[in-house]
C-alpha cells in the first residue's frame, strides 16, 4: 500500500503550477497517474498514445513527459529522444515496468523510475526536476 505525503504542492500558484504531460497506453492507469497529479498541483495531459503525445507537445509548453515504455506508434524511449531532438524544453521521465531498457532510449531520458518503485518514487523524481520558479512557496520555505 502506497502512502502519500500531504505536504506536497500546497499553496499553488495556478499561474506556475508545473504542465505536466502522462503518456500510458493503458487509459485506466493514466486516467489514475493524472488524478494523484493533479492532487499534487500540476496541471496534467494525457495521451495513450505517441502521435497523440507529440500533438500536445507542440501546442504548448510540457514541463515535464512522463512517458510509459510500452505505447503506441513507438516507444517511450523513442519518443523521449523525439523531445530531445526537437529541442522541446521538456523533462523527460521515463516510468516503466520493464526492469531493462536498451541504453540507447535511457540517453534520452533525465530519470527513470520502475513501476515497482511506487507513486511516491515517482513524485519524488518529478518534483527533482522541476525548476525552483516552478515549485510553491511552502516547499522552498521547508528546504
Amino acid at each position: 500500500m502506497v502512502t502519500m505525503n500531504n505536504k506536497r504542492r500546497t499553496n499553488i500558484n495556478i499561474s506556475q503550477r508545473c504542465r505536466v504531460l502522462c503518456v500510458v497506453d493503458d487509459a485506466l492507469t493514466v486516467h489514475l497517474l493524472s488524478l494523484i497529479l493533479r492532487k499534487h498541483g500540476y496541471e496534467v495531459f494525457t495521451s495513450v498514445d505517441a502521435i497523440r503525445a507529440i500533438e500536445v507537445l507542440k501546442r504548448g509548453p510540457i514541463d515535464l513527459a512522463l512517458l510509459d515504455y510500452e505505447i503506441s506508434h513507438m516507444n517511450g524511449g523513442e519518443l523521449a529522444a523525439f523531445v530531445k531532438h526537437e529541442g522541446f524544453a521538456t523533462k523527460v521521465i521515463l516510468f516503466s515496468g520493464k526492469s531493462i531498457i536498451p541504453h540507447h532510449h535511457l540517453a534520452f531520458v533525465d530519470r527513470f523510475v520502475q513501476k515497482s518503485e511506487g507513486v511516491e518514487a515517482l513524485l519524488e523524481a518529478i518534483e527533482s526536476l522541476l525548476p525552483i520558479t516552478k515549485r510553491t512557496l511552502a516547499e522552498v520555505q521547508q528546504q
